[in-house]
């Protein structure tokens, strides 16, 4: 058998194949390198495969759901021993680097921001999640590059603009234009947001503005006028990313001062340099800011004076190149699985006093063939309540983003609609659809949790979790989830600005409503 792709972001893990398919290769190409028939031979009379590696990874099961991703990359390696195994590969380093791109993936997926990732079809941040998002980079452009151990881009000048220098880095980096003009144009088309808060409202808020090119040149000046505060900041952003592309080298071209005194200045970043950095040359020293560096200075034009020519050139060895820090073996601490909400077992808070459940819809149970597993089905039914009750107006959306039929959006719409009326009802009209609260960790850390819904009274909050499965004892099913329904509350109650007066399920298989409230202050 051909040699396992392995460490080769994101293709590899983008395929995501059938756990079977994936225990195999594992076995047979993996650090164990297990026989392929001993490893078929065990699927088919033992329906399982028992390696030292495989089992490991079956021990990080029980915590997987409440570890991030992240974390959980780290303890697949180390577990794995994918480490030491890159060691005995052909190109250690290359495979470590391909690891290490695994693992800034990872860390990538984490720190995305929730609703760019939800804007984009991913919900969540499981280790589905994270390979589906994985899967959507294939193809674009660069994202598919394996690094180079080396620490270098290309062996070789890459000549790119600022703009396209942005998310690169290369070992020596020289920074030319300094000289070029950034100043707003006559006769453009520019795009303005005024805030990212409402997601949600953005386009709706944003205006274009046009800058019109006037035969009379003080006509034009006054619309120009009013873009320089927004040109310069842009220039101050375009700038801070071309300085910030070296690794371990930074050339700066340093082109003649323009000697212009008079308003409007132009946007160059020679000027920026200048007044925002305090960076100037005299003499033979660099000055910036209160500091003082020696240096050679010669003025030149654009061919390069002879002096230079008889100069020796700086070589560097082929051989001589250190390999970047990250390739090298590093102690990783003990982590520990960060408990969500949805995986507390216990709580000190008492059982409300008063649990009353009541029927206020028809129930609605998915039977899709596009949602085989439970967790899917779940998973589809919280999307459409979250549609239907922040967006009552787009039933037509939900029945191909989730996957369901025309009839049972129908039915979960009549749910919304009837959720919203019931929590009016019992004085909580304003509702917030999964409401994201960050809380602290035990270990010292912070977690974003979401809550599926919020509903609002004039002097308190009712917190509703949405269950999707097979319920007979509703008693007996809401206090087996009243722990979480309790760090809900303590996570409400510390965050907002009124009590929380209590916590309710519903229950989407068959339509009822348990509510928990007590007479005293839960808050």
């Amino acid at each position: 058998h051909q040699q396992w792709p392995a460490f080769t972001p994101p293709r590899w893990l983008g395929i995501r194949p059938p756990l079977t398919h994936a225990a195999i290769c594992t076995a047979t190409l993996g650090p164990g390198a297990t026989p392929l028939g001993d490893a078929l031979g065990a699927l088919a009379r033992d329906g399982r495969i028992e390696t030292p590696e495989l089992m490991a990874l079956q021990g990080l099961w029980p915590d997987s759901l409440a570890t991030p991703v992240d974390r959980l990359v780290h303890r697949v390696i180390q577990v794995a021993g994918l480490r030491d195994w890159c060691d005995r590969l052909d190109d250690p380093a290359q495979m470590r680097a391909d690891l290490l791109r695994f693992e800034a993936e990872a860390a990538a997926f984490m720190d995305a921001h929730r609703d760019m990732r939800e804007a984009s079809g991913f919900y969540g941040q499981s280790a589905n999640v994270f390979l589906g998002w994985l899967e959507n980079k294939v193809g674009l452009k660069g994202e598919d590059l394996r690094p180079n151990p080396a620490g270098a881009e290309a062996d070789g000048i890459e000549i790119v603009t600022w703009h396209a220098s942005k998310g690169r880095e290369w070992p020596v980096v020289v920074v030319c234009g300094l000289d070029h003009k950034l100043d707003p144009r006559a006769g453009t088309f520019s795009t303005k947001f005024p805030g990212f808060d409402d997601l949600d409202h953005v386009i709706e808020q944003a205006t274009l503005a046009y800058a019109p090119d006037f035969a009379a040149p003080e006509a034009t000046a006054r619309f120009l006028n009013g873009l320089y505060p927004e040109c310069e900041e842009t220039a101050r952003r375009l700038l801070y990313v071309a300085l910030t592309r070296a690794r371990d080298r930074l050339i700066i071209e340093w082109p003649q001062d323009d000697e212009k005194v008079e308003p409007p200045l132009p946007i160059t970043a020679r000027r920026l340099l200048n007044d925002v950095c305090g960076m100037k040359l005299q003499g033979n020293q660099i000055t910036v800011g209160p500091a003082n560096f020696a240096s050679r200075m010669t003025i030149c034009g654009k061919e390069i004076p002879a002096s230079f020519e008889g100069e020796g050139r700086v070589r560097i060895e082929s051989n001589y190149r250190e390999p970047r820090f990250a390739i090298e073996r590093r102690a990783i601490g003990q982590l520990a699985p960060v408990i969500s909400p949805s995986q507390t077992i216990a709580t000190t808070r008492p059982l409300p006093l008063q649990i009353e459940t009541r029927p206020i819809s028809a129930g609605v149970r998915l039977t899709g063939s596009d949602l085989a597993q439970a967790t899917d089905k779940g998973t589809a039914v919280h999307e459409a309540l979250r549609i239907l009750l922040s967006r009552p107006d787009l039933p037509g959306r939900v029945s191909q983003h989730c996957r369901v039929s025309d009839a049972e959006v129908e039915l979960l719409g009549q749910q919304a609609q009837a959720l919203r009326e019931t929590l009016t009802e019992l004085g909580y009209p304003r509702l917030h659809i999964e409401q994201p609260i960050d809380i602290a960790l035990p270990d010292g850390g912070r977690q974003s949790i979401i809550v599926d819904l919020i509903a609002e009274g004039t002097d308190g909050f009712m917190i509703v979790d949405h269950k999707s499965g097979p319920v007979t004892d509703h008693l007996a099913r809401f206090e087996t989830y009243w722990p979480q329904l309790a760090a809900y509350i303590d996570a409400v109650g510390t965050k907002g600005a009124k009590a929380v007066d209590g916590a309710a399920v519903f229950w989407t298989e068959t339509g009822e409503l348990t509510i928990g409230r007590d007479q005293r202050s839960i808050a």
